[in-house]
């Protein structure tokens, strides 16, 4: 994953499918400042919900060294934050998966479409 889009990133964030969605169709209509607005808003919320996330799981760590269900780890909460990290990286990727796949699948339907035959596996093909 080279560079994180604000696309790509209010796929992951929690909000309303409606307000996403809405979001993400107009995105290309919007107005370099708005665009600079709505980066800025994401990568806030973004790393809200990472801090949120690593806070949670080290309560949650530290409840259980309490209840003696596990151990005090050294670097215990570097440990969460990488975890955390990488779970959020792993949510981008399975999103930008399924941008990568509707991306192709739109792009075949248009070409069939423009073709406008369907295919006929009796028709010979020519070798480019």
């Amino acid at each position: 994953m080279n560079q994180l889009t604000t696309q790509q990133i209010l796929k992951i964030l929690p909000m309303s499918e409606d307000i996403r969605t809405d979001i993400l169709t107009k995105f290309d209509g919007f107005n370099e400042d708005q665009k600079l607005s709505l980066r800025k808003l994401c990568w806030t919320m973004f790393f809200q919900l990472y801090n949120d996330q690593v806070n949670y799981e080290f309560q949650k760590a530290l409840l259980e060294v309490k209840d003696k269900k596990r151990g005090l780890q050294k670097n215990m909460y570097q440990k969460i934050e990488d975890q955390v990290f990488n779970q959020l990286k792993q949510k981008l990727l399975i999103h930008a998966d399924k941008s990568a796949v509707e991306n192709v699948r739109s792009k075949l339907q248009q070409f069939f479409r423009a073709k406008k035959a369907p295919l006929d596996p009796n028709t010979p093909t020519v070798a480019v």
